[in-house]
């Protein structure tokens, strides 16, 4: 690699950073202030809108946009041919998703406030077509601060706007309206960048490329469709099974655990590129380098979701107020997920980069009708709990497939035996920590914390399991993927 790409990978590492902290915070503002102002029924009903329209979104993506990155990647000249034939079949995409999106919402028999709320947020779909697509594009060109530009313009002006709300009546449509006019304003200037930096824009409808593209695509937009509906049908089947407070009691918390999972996922997607050379040059580091992720993945993650259960209910006061107490006990359950999910991500990435993508698709599939099953049974019976434990067992089920095609195909006996040791006691440190700050939570719940964090680090400090080499696992990886 040329020294000119390291630093264009230095450069977009950055602006990719400091753009995801940024729109994380800011978003996270967005719906806290949101959920706060609307209350819980009408913040039920704004979030039933965004996971309508956010769950059809991805029949526009086709797998499109990670296809052009790829291409692009290799050959800029073919930037235009990708670009003007994927605006083409976005084009025909959206509208016919809108459309299709406004035809069950209405024969499902939602609400007027509801389907309002839907049309407007459909809209999105148009603009993430486009803004979603666009940013693939940057990544062929190795350009990540324009991803990051679109990304802070589209949550700036939704934490702005959101200030500007505040000050008047709390009304689902005027947030719906906002969320609109954040993407487009985030589209617009996607687009604009495209149009002077790289190819000028226009739609092409050649119907012989147009398959091409669609044959290379859709195997990676099936799966994309997958996680999305995986996603967000719980809030969908909430409004309907039981109403829209639960779907605000819901969201709450599944808003807050969405957060804290970028933290197993950002690490499992760093280990990739790790993963797909040690492939490629050495199988006996990738089997280590496997356990090792799946050791500091526990590490990380099953602290998180002891505490997260033990402070599920002082925090959604924190964050929400008294309003939101409902939210406590689906928190302490999601928190759960996030955890699972870190497995799932860890997986999911190294299948990817050995050559078993297929397996993804499998189990993105599976962890769906698991998941959809889950809401239509459990939903009747537990209300916002039922969603959140369909969510639980959907991960757990994909965690286990995954675990089950690990151990059959990949894993040796002494690295399994040494992986086993080394998990139980990070279990039971975590047991350890966790009962401290029980005792000492009614007394002061920061120094509870901090306290539980070092009886944590303490016993696995002499328990030999946090070590220099854990500090520096991931650099070494990295170093010799290089």
């Amino acid at each position: 690699m040329s020294g000119y790409s390291y630093t264009r990978v230095a450069i977009n590492t950055f602006f990719l950073t400091i753009a995801d902290i940024a729109n994380k915070v800011l978003m996270f503002f967005f719906y806290v202030l949101a959920a706060r102002h609307l209350g819980v029924e009408r913040f039920g009903v704004l979030s039933f809108g965004f996971a309508f329209a956010t769950m059809f979104s991805a029949l526009t993506d086709l797998g499109l946009g990670a296809i052009a990155a790829r291409e692009i990647a290799r050959d800029s000249k073919v930037a235009r041919y990708h670009i003007h034939n994927a605006l083409g079949i976005k084009s025909m995409m959206a509208i016919l998703v809108i459309g299709l999106i406004w035809l069950l919402v209405n024969i499902l028999g939602y609400p007027l406030e509801n389907r309002l709320v839907v049309y407007i947020c459909s809209l999105f779909v148009f603009e993430t077509a486009f803004t979603a697509y666009f940013c693939y594009i940057f990544q062929g060109f190795q350009r990540m601060e324009y991803t990051a530009v679109v990304r802070i313009v589209q949550s700036f002006m939704l934490f702005t706007g959101v200030l500007l709300l505040r000050r008047s009546l709390p009304q689902t449509i005027s947030y719906a309206w906002l969320y609109t006019g954040a993407g487009l304003s985030a589209t617009v200037a996607g687009g604009a960048i495209i149009a002077r930096q790289f190819v000028p824009l226009r739609l092409s409808f050649d119907i012989k490329k147009w398959a091409r593209l669609l044959r290379d695509g859709l195997p990676i937009g099936i799966g994309t469709i997958f996680v999305l509906f995986y996603y967000w049908n719980g809030s969908t089947l909430l409004s309907k099974l039981s109403g829209d407070r639960p779907v605000g009691i819901f969201n709450a918390a599944f808003r807050l655990v969405i957060g804290l999972s970028s933290l197993g996922i950002s690490f499992s997607t760093a280990l990739y590129p790790v993963f797909s050379n040690l492939f490629t040059h050495d199988n006996v580091q990738l089997k280590k380098a496997i356990a090792k992720a799946i050791r500091i993945m526990m590490l990380i993650l099953l602290p998180i979701a002891a505490l997260g259960t033990i402070l599920a209910e002082r925090l959604i006061l924190l964050i929400y107020g008294q309003r939101y107490l409902s939210s406590f006990p689906v928190l302490r359950i999601l928190v759960w997920w996030t955890f699972l999910a870190g497995f799932s991500s860890l997986f999911s990435n190294y299948f990817m980069a050995t050559n078993r993508a297929k397996l993804m698709t499998v189990q993105t599939g599976l962890a769906l009708v698991v998941n959809v099953l889950g809401n239509l049974l459990l939903i009747p019976l537990f209300n916002a709990t039922g969603a959140a434990l369909s969510v639980i067992a959907a991960e757990f089920v994909s965690v286990i497939f995954y675990i089950i095609i690990w151990t059959s195909q990949d894993f040796c006996n002494r690295t399994l035996s040494d992986l086993g040791k080394s998990l139980l006691r990070i279990f039971l440190a975590s047991i350890a920590a966790a009962l401290i700050v029980s005792a000492l939570l009614s007394i002061n719940w920061l120094a509870s914390i901090s306290a539980g964090l070092v009886v944590y680090c303490v016993i696995l400090i002499i328990a030999n399991e946090i070590t220099s080499e854990d500090t520096g696992v991931i650099k070494g990886l990295l170093k010799k993927s290089r």
